[in-house]
C-alpha cells in the first residue's frame, strides 16, 4: 500500500512540474510568434500606404522615439526673434 502511495504521490508532483514548465516555454514560444507576426502585419501597412500614395503629395513619417510634444532644441542654431510690421 505504500509503494502505491507514494507512486501517486511522485506522479502528481511531477506532472505538476511538467504542466508549469511547459506552459512558461508555451507563453514565451506563444508572445514571439505574436511579436513576429506583428511586426509581419506593421511592414506590410507602411507598404501598402506607401503604394497608396499619390503624386505629389507629402507625408511625414515619425520615426524619433517621442510621439508628442514639441521637439525644438535651441542649441541647433540661432534663434531669431522677429516683430510684425503694421503697415
Amino acid at each position: 500500500m505504500g509503494a502505491i502511495l507514494k507512486f501517486i504521490i511522485i506522479f502528481i508532483c511531477a506532472t505538476w512540474i511538467i504542466r508549469k514548465v511547459s506552459g512558461y516555454f508555451l507563453k514565451s514560444y506563444i508572445k514571439k510568434r505574436t511579436d513576429s507576426f506583428r511586426q509581419q502585419q506593421e511592414q506590410q501597412y507602411r507598404q501598402y500606404q506607401q503604394a497608396q500614395r499619390k503624386e505629389g503629395e507629402i507625408h511625414v513619417e515619425h520615426t524619433s522615439g517621442s510621439k508628442t510634444g514639441n521637439n525644438i532644441r535651441f542649441d541647433d542654431g540661432e534663434y531669431v526673434d522677429y516683430e510684425e510690421v503694421k503697415d
